[in-house]
């Protein structure tokens, strides 16, 4: 069996634990969110094993299982640029305060300006904001 293939078996084994990670991880991001005020969206989704498997070959993982680092994910969208920035913070915080995780940029789920689904405020080009 090589790499590629132990690692879409354990995948597909594990998919329903992603999913409920990815699950638990969005309730803790919303709970954060609503305690700082912030109106937001956020959808949780697990990558589905023909997608894991995709990126694999994709990217000439020599290590798939480790080499693949968004198993699961959180998507955050915040209704106005001008949140977004604040949005970022709490979910570093959140993230930082479920121990195990590391808040980094590449770790907290983005938030994105819903009008131009951009990053960071400083991208914005939203004609809504005066911009």
């Amino acid at each position: 069996m090589t790499l590629l293939e132990a690692a879409r078996s354990r995948y597909a084994a594990e998919l329903p634990a992603w999913q409920a990670h990815a699950s638990d991880v969005e309730a803790a991001l919303g709970r954060a969110l609503h305690d700082a005020g912030i109106a937001h969206h956020s959808e949780a989704r697990a990558k589905t094993v023909a997608s894991f498997v995709k990126k694999s070959v994709r990217k000439h993982y020599q290590d798939p299982w480790s080499e693949t680092g968004d198993k699961a994910g959180v998507r955050v969208t915040v209704p106005h640029n001008l949140r977004v920035d604040v949005a970022v913070g709490a979910v570093r915080r959140a993230v930082a305060a479920a121990g195990g995780l590391q808040a980094s940029p590449t770790t907290a789920a983005t938030a994105a300006c819903a009008t131009c689904n951009v990053s960071t405020t400083s991208e914005c080009t939203s004609t809504s904001t005066g911009r």
